[in-house]
Parts: C-alpha cells; sequence; structure tokens
C-alpha cells in the first residue's frame, strides 16, 4: 500500500467517498515530493503503481 504526500478526489456523478470517510477507487490526482533520496523510487516504482490502480495523473 501506498501513502502520498497529497492527493484529490473530484466530484463527480459517480461518487468514490464513502459514508464513512473511505475512498472508493483511487484518487485522481496523486503528488508526491521528491527528495534526493526517495527520487528513483517516486518516479518509477510509484508511478507504475499509481498508474495501475487507475490514478488518472500524477
Amino acid at each position: 500500500m501506498l501513502v502520498p504526500d497529497v492527493f484529490v478526489v473530484c466530484e463527480s456523478d459517480d461518487p468514490k467517498l464513502s459514508d464513512e470517510g473511505y475512498i472508493d477507487g483511487a484518487p485522481d490526482l496523486v503528488i508526491e515530493v521528491l527528495s534526493p533520496s526517495t527520487r528513483k523510487k517516486d518516479m518509477f516504482i510509484k508511478l507504475e503503481k499509481y498508474r495501475n490502480a487507475g490514478v488518472r495523473e500524477y
């Protein structure tokens, strides 16, 4: 499981937020703050995982 630095879920006709406060599906936008020690992981490994999960923008 990945935890992004920032994520955005947009309102739509098909809501992703449950009544309990959980997200059902992938966020629309994920932002990772790059640092020298995690740059490679963020740019390649996390990118691929978020893409496979259905994140539209990274």
